[in-house]
């Protein structure tokens, strides 16, 4: 949750994490091991024109992230009523 933050801002937030996750190697058990992470991003009023459907449509684009290929940042393309139907 980043108040008044623009798309433009969120998206470059949420990529900084994704290469930080990404270039970081983890260790469990004496293993090292990559993650990867995809992040899903929507601001108002750029992609939703209500609150209410902010982290719905938020949620929508990380699983778009997610069956496009994993380990990316999805910008939503609008409110999470364009993918419920």
């Amino acid at each position: 949750w980043m108040p008044h933050t623009p798309m433009a801002s969120g998206l470059e937030v949420a990529e900084r994490i994704r290469a930080t996750v990404e270039s970081t190697t983890w260790r469990w058990s004496g293993e090292a091991y990559g993650l990867t992470i995809s992040c899903g991003v929507a601001a108002y009023p750029d992609t939703v024109r209500d609150l209410a459907y902010l982290r719905g449509t938020a949620d929508a684009a990380l699983y778009a992230a997610k069956q496009g290929g994993r380990n990316r940042v999805e910008r939503a393309q609008g409110d999470v009523t364009r993918y419920t139907g």
